[in-house]
């Protein structure tokens, strides 16, 4: 029995004076006692006859039967990558020619499921394997005698599993945005996920990417967001989430214009509405505390007061209060309308801060001498284009 590529080496015992005459297979034909085929293949098996003649007598046919086995071909797959936290890989082997069973081993020590002399199954890498990082199952054919031992080998290599952080919970202002700082280790990249309906920009390839929340993300009033691992070999996918809370900005009214004595004190009432409020008067003049919510002013001079409100996660709201300080009125009781230029009307200092305000002046006896409403003009002191007596 030989094999294929193999040297047959025929023979012949040695007899004087003997002419040696050998035929065979693929048209075979030799004189030689000891004849040899070099390389030989299949065409080469079969019966080789041998003929000795001596002073011319010839032997009977000598016949020589040769096998030649096909070689093993034994095929255990390509290299393979398997997942750190999911190293299990499927095997399937093939062993065709000359054999057609074997036995797997391996450079680690994980099992066969199947057992080692199944061509097909799955080979579980033992942790000492998976911490090598790489590990070698070598498939060989079995009864390939005389043929030379075959054998075929792939390698796995073992990836780290991802580690996914798609960031901590985040609270936004209604109308803002939330910027992303994701985070995967031991991964190619990563997408993001939303249950929402908001985009993210540029993309969701990008792990700091920003979140614009659409107007149904905004009814909802919160959104979760996931982020997953991809591209890592045979991995599960490998996720993490955080939540976005959109807070709506607080509310706030100052109320209408307001109008005091100079000197006088009053406390100022806004209306405002949210969860975590702070308060701050700008400018902070003439008031006892800027950051009350009703801060007590004194009235000094004409101003215009911001209040800024801020809520739960930073959200402001303003509005504004117009403060108007009036002077003290003093009403003259005398004038001297003589066309000197000097006294020559009666009027009110002041009094163009009160633009509703009606005049009436009455003499002694009752009767209303001049009428006002706005007063924008001063009394020149005639009374139906008369000129009134002095001490009227």
């Amino acid at each position: 029995m030989l094999c294929i590529g193999q040297t047959l080496k025929l023979s012949a015992p040695t007899v004087t004076g003997a002419i040696y005459n050998w035929t065979g297979p693929d048209s075979f034909a030799s004189n030689l006692q000891n004849p040899e085929i070099a390389n030989i293949t299949t065409e080469n098996a079969g019966k080789y006859l041998l003929t000795v003649t001596v002073n011319g007598c010839t032997s009977s046919d000598a016949t020589t039967t040769i096998i030649v086995n096909k070689p093993t071909v034994v095929i255990a797959g390509t290299d393979q990558t398997a997942c750190a936290s999911n190293p299990a890989v499927t095997i399937s082997g093939s062993i065709s020619g000359g054999s057609t069973t074997g036995s797997w081993s391996t450079s680690g020590s994980g099992n066969f499921t199947a057992g080692n002399t199944s061509l097909k199954g799955t080979y579980a890498p033992s942790a000492a394997d998976v911490a090598a990082g790489q590990v070698t199952l070598t498939l060989t054919a079995a009864n390939t005698a005389p043929c030379a031992i075959a054998a075929s080998s792939f390698k796995i290599t073992f990836t780290p599993t991802p580690v996914v952080f798609a960031g901590a919970d985040q609270a936004i202002c209604l109308e803002d945005q939330a910027t992303l700082s994701g985070k995967i280790t031991d991964g190619f990249g990563g997408t993001w996920s939303n249950s929402g309906t908001g985009t993210f920009i540029p993309n969701n390839s990008n792990l700091t990417a920003i979140y614009r929340p659409s107007e149904k993300d905004k009814a909802k009033g919160s959104i979760i967001l996931t982020l997953s691992a991809t591209g890592n070999g045979n991995c599960v996918v490998v996720s993490d989430q955080m939540k976005i809370s959109l807070i709506p900005a607080p509310k706030v009214f100052t109320g209408n214009d307001i109008y005091i004595m100079e000197g006088e004190k009053i406390t100022l009432q806004p209306a405002a509405t949210g969860t975590d409020l702070k308060y701050n008067w700008t400018p902070n003049l003439y008031l006892d505390n800027a950051t009350l919510k009703n801060p007590v002013i004194t009235g000094a001079q004409d101003i215009t007061y911001t209040l800024t409100v801020t809520g739960t996660a930073g959200c402001t709201a303003q509005d504004q209060v117009f403060i108007k300080v009036l002077k003290p009125i003093n009403i003259p009781n005398t004038f001297t309308p003589n066309e000197d230029g000097i006294n020559d009307t009666w009027g009110i200092k002041e009094l163009d801060n009160y633009p509703d305000v009606t005049v009436k002046i009455f003499n002694r006896y009752g009767i209303q001498l001049f009428y006002s409403q706005g007063y924008g003009t001063p009394w020149d002191g005639t009374f139906n284009g008369q000129q009134l007596p002095v001490g009227t």
